[in-house]
């Protein structure tokens, strides 16, 4: 995994949280996109402070990160278009698309 590859794999550890991230949603290769904080905060265009409150809003049912290891946490990204999603009014026009 290099840097900036924002992918998670499956790796060979015993460890429980690893196992619990690996198990919340994979592709058929095993991986998922995940993003930081800040990757959130830019597509949301909201400030690092709104987004922690947005998480620690329990009426906002904003998606809540997923440990990766000792201070380390990601969002998973599929999670957070679906939120995006759910939020849109319906009288808002979806983008047309691609041809």
């Amino acid at each position: 995994m290099g840097l900036g590859d924002n992918t998670l794999r499956p790796m060979h550890q015993s460890d429980a949280s690893t196992k619990k991230v690996l198990d919340l949603g994979q592709d058929g290769a095993g991986r998922m996109r995940l993003l930081r904080d800040i990757e959130v905060c830019r597509l949301l265009t909201v400030a690092r402070s709104t987004l922690a409150r947005w998480v620690a809003n329990p009426e906002l049912d904003f998606p809540k990160p997923v440990p990766l290891g000792p201070g380390r946490k990601a969002f998973i990204e599929a999670e957070i278009l679906a939120w995006i999603a759910s939020r849109r009014r319906p009288d808002t026009p979806k983008a047309a698309s691609a041809k």
